[in-house]
């Protein structure tokens, strides 16, 4: 990147950071409590799927959704430790420095985009393999041992396809610093970055997800008609479809919020920015469009930060509630009572009489069929 083209870019980042600076304080002191809050609400969710994790076939995508999005906000608590240049800058010769954009020499900032962008991403893609075990489970009919033979390829498509994708953002640099909270990810300044890399893959992994996740309701409502018509019990049913649904609709809302405001985003940079750069070549002379609205670029943060709470619903019950009130109250302070084991006695099961058998009466006679080893009555009296 020449000379020229970094002082334009420079120019329209003053014009940004003038409109936003007011708002930027106030969202870092909200976003950090918010980061520091998923941290721990995410927690009890791993460490609650994780002993059962080879014989779950639902929570093994949550336990792999709850990890991606966990290590994916890791980089929000950053400004406890680091300052805002340090993380998003890149320091010139001359003193000066810019935003990164583009390169690789901001340790800080490239570790900041991994985090985000790859486990965002792959966060996407355990939604989307969450919504077609639903759709195997329920809409197939799918036994669990059928859906955990196919475990192989859903950790391929989760796993490989974010690392695809974070492969090919670096590859054409297009990694960007953010004027707002000064952390690294995709389609900052870039609106062609922000479509392919941001927008397009996470719209598809909503809409194939959600579409995956009416079959599977649908099935189950019509198992449920099924079983009331048989007059079976379908409390436990009911109550599966229940979590299921609140778990969807926490994860789809925030998400749909992101994505709206992240096409308002693609819309400010291939207007605002355009309009904005051409300005500036023209010393000013010219008409200025309306600056973008700080609160929807905080909005974008907030939702992307609030889609923890689906995997909080996912295990909050009265069962899980209980068990961390044991842990918290009994646990931390001293050890669980331990049961003693029953010892085995050492007494055998028929104890060996201490005096002989009393001899039978002289009238009685042991019977000659030796099978039988009774006495009856003699003859002889």
């Amino acid at each position: 990147m020449n000379d020229y083209s970094k002082s334009t870019i420079k120019s329209f980042i003053e014009q940004a950071e003038d409109q936003l600076r007011e708002q930027k304080t106030d969202l870092l002191a909200y976003e950090l409590p918010l980061c520091s809050v998923l941290q721990f609400r995410l927690q009890p969710t791993i460490e609650d799927i994780q002993p059962h994790i080879d014989r779950l076939q639902f929570e093994i995508c949550v336990f792999y959704l709850s990890l991606c999005l966990f290590l994916s906000t890791l980089p929000y608590l950053s400004p406890l430790l680091l300052d805002a240049p340090i993380r998003s800058c890149h320091a010139l010769g001359n003193g000066r420095s810019y935003l990164s954009i583009g390169s690789f020499d901001n340790s800080y900032c490239l570790a900041s985009f991994l985090l985000n962008y790859f486990f965002s991403t792959a966060a996407a893609l355990w939604w989307l393999m969450f919504s077609f075990t639903l759709y195997l489970s329920g809409g197939r009919k799918w036994v669990p041992e059928g859906i955990e033979a196919c475990s192989s390829y859903v950790h391929f498509v989760a796993w490989g396809l974010s690392s695809l994708a974070t492969i090919v953002v670096l590859i054409f640099n297009k990694v960007d610093a953010s004027e707002l909270t000064a952390l690294c990810s995709v389609g900052n300044l870039n609106s062609i970055a922000l479509l392919w890399f941001v927008i397009v893959p996470r719209t598809i992994c909503i809409v194939i997800g959600s579409c995956f996740i009416v079959g599977g309701f649908a099935s189950m409502c019509r198992e449920r008609i099924s079983f009331r018509t048989r007059g079976t019990d379908t409390s436990k049913l009911e109550k599966l479809m229940v979590k299921m649904g609140l778990f969807c609709a926490l994860f789809i809302l925030p998400n749909v919020v992101e994505l709206v405001c992240e096409s308002y985003k693609f819309m400010i940079l291939t207007q605002w920015t355009r309009m904005t750069i051409d300005c500036k070549h023209q010393s000013g002379a010219c008409h200025r469009p309306n600056p973008p609205q700080a609160e929807i670029y905080m909005a974008a943060v907030l939702s992307s930060l609030t889609t923890g709470f689906s995997c909080l619903m996912w295990v909050l019950s009265a069962k899980t509630l209980h068990s961390w009130k044991n842990f918290v109250f009994c646990g931390m302070c001293s050890a669980a009572p331990v049961k003693s084991p029953i010892e085995p006695s050492t007494r055998p099961l028929l104890e060996p009489p201490t005096a002989p058998p009393p001899q039978p009466p002289v009238y009685m006679q042991m019977a000659t069929n030796p099978s039988q080893n009774v006495w009856r009555p003699s003859k002889v009296v």
